[in-house]
Order: C-alpha cells, then structure tokens, then sequence
C-alpha cells in the first residue's frame, strides 16, 4: 500500500500537555492516528468526537495552532450534527486540548 495513502486515510492528533489515558501516559510529543470517515450527507471528511475522546477520555477540543475546530452543523443552522464530529485535516496535526 502506497504510505501517503494510507497516512491520508488517517487524522493525526497529539496531545498539548502529558495526561493518563487509558492505562497508558501520552505526552505531547506522541502523536495518535485516528481514522478519518466520510459523512454520508455532505461527502466531507471527517473524524467522529466519540473515536477522539475513546482515546483522549478528557478531551474538551481540537486545535489547528491557535484556531479551535468547530463541530460541524447542518448549512444553515447552529445545531451540531450528530454524533458529534470535526473536519478531518490530514495534513496537518491536530492538537487535543484538555
């Protein structure tokens, strides 16, 4: 399997600070990959906030540097989409804030 396609299937996430999680210690150096979904309505790429917070238990948002990444919302409206998710980045890592 081609190594970019497979590291695009997947979103990067890294913690800003160490915190216990699930029996193991990360630190803000390691970086976990999740896998990136495609919502059935809109096509877009996305990470479920349930597949984020099964790994990071006390995550409270996500950050690209200093922007906080929304939850996504049907066009239109304030109401989250549910389950709750963000827009996938698998470019870029994404910082897990506690």
């Amino acid at each position: 399997m081609d190594a970019s396609k497979h590291e695009a299937n997947f979103q990067t996430f890294r913690l800003q600070a160490a915190h216990q999680t699930k029996g193991a210690l990360f630190t803000s150096r390691d970086e976990i990959n999740i896998i990136i979904r495609q919502d059935p309505a809109s096509g877009r790429r996305i990470v479920l906030w349930h597949d984020i917070v099964s790994v990071f238990t006390a995550a409270r948002c996500v950050q690209s540097g200093e922007t906080v990444l929304p939850f996504l919302s049907d066009e239109g409206s304030s109401e989250f989409l549910e389950p709750r998710r963000i827009e996938a980045h698998p470019d870029v890592v994404l910082d897990v804030v506690l």
